[in-house]
């Protein structure tokens, strides 16, 4: 996927390449996993990592109003949250 459609950050990933960021967790499960597969096949280092999970929050957080949380029993309250 990454070198076939360029798919270079984890936004245009989970929302156009696959439909996880419409999850109710908006892709936050996978986001680890997705980015450390991501930056191995392009090379990232660990804070080049940690810098594009960091830009993923802030554009769910800006452009469709999703607070990040940072537990897993706020995971849960924000997926039930967002199925009300």
């Amino acid at each position: 996927m990454v070198r076939e459609e360029q798919a270079l950050e984890l936004d245009d990933i989970l929302f156009r390449r696959t439909p996880r960021g419409w999850d109710e967790d908006m892709g936050l499960g996978i986001l680890s996993q997705l980015a450390n597969w991501l930056g191995e096949e392009l090379g990232w280092s660990a804070t080049e990592r940690s810098d594009a999970i960091d830009r993923y929050k802030r554009r769910i957080k800006h452009q469709y109003s999703f607070n990040t949380p940072t537990t897993k029993g706020e995971v849960a309250i924000a997926a039930e949250s967002r199925r009300s």
